[in-house]
């Protein structure tokens, strides 16, 4: 049983053993694993890299396009849990103008009818 046990002396050569046969990318990547605030940029990176790859699916409309029918209307929050507390897939109320008879100012309410995000898309992304 003593025969299997290994000293730290042991263990410390058989780590620099390992380090002198490894290449400078293997070096650098266990360098760079232990910097945590360097994994968490690379994976900020990663996502940012991802959403500009997929911008159109992102931002389906163009940065030129408006809609002057809701430009004074906040945004929109999206949801995923209804008026009734159910789970579903992410949605948003209805936007619904109206006038005032009486004094012509315009107002823009929610409804609680729901539309799916799918709803919303263009009809050439699905």
């Amino acid at each position: 049983m003593a025969d299997t046990m290994e000293t730290p002396l042991e263990e410390g050569l058989k780590i620099e053993e390992k380090i002198a046969v490894a290449t400078p990318g293997q070096l650098m990547w266990w360098k760079f694993r232990k910097h945590k605030m360097a994994v968490a940029s690379s994976i900020f990176l990663i996502i940012i890299y991802l959403i500009a790859i997929f911008c159109e699916f992102v931002a389906p409309y163009g940065p030129e396009d408006t809609f002057i029918r809701y430009k004074l209307a906040p945004p929109t929050k999206i949801r995923i849990v209804d008026a009734q507390g159910k789970l579903r897939a992410p949605f948003v109320y209805q936007i619904v103008r109206t006038r005032d008879p009486e004094t012509c100012a315009i107002f823009i309410m929610k409804t609680k009818k729901s539309s799916t995000l799918y709803d919303c898309l263009p009809k050439h992304y699905l």
